[in-house]
């Protein structure tokens, strides 16, 4: 199985290349923003987020695109 490269800055600026289940990396490299503000947006219920275990967090891509209609 061949392992996928993680996503370029010029990949991250088209929606239709991101991934179906996003990270905070992702949002961050895509929105231009710090880990740090992306995290927030997801813990204050701005981005709609999911924890896997104690500390993953991922957001669906169909949530990710509700929040840019809607910021």
């Amino acid at each position: 199985m061949e392992k996928k490269s993680p996503i370029s800055t010029t990949e991250a600026m088209h929606f239709e290349n991101l991934p179906d289940v996003l990270t905070a990396k992702h949002i961050a490299i895509y929105l231009s923003l710090s880990l740090r503000r992306v995290y927030e947006l997801i813990n204050e219920g701005t981005i709609k987020g999911r924890k896997l275990g104690k500390k993953s967090i991922r957001v669906y891509k169909a949530d990710f695109e509700i929040y840019l209609k809607n910021p």
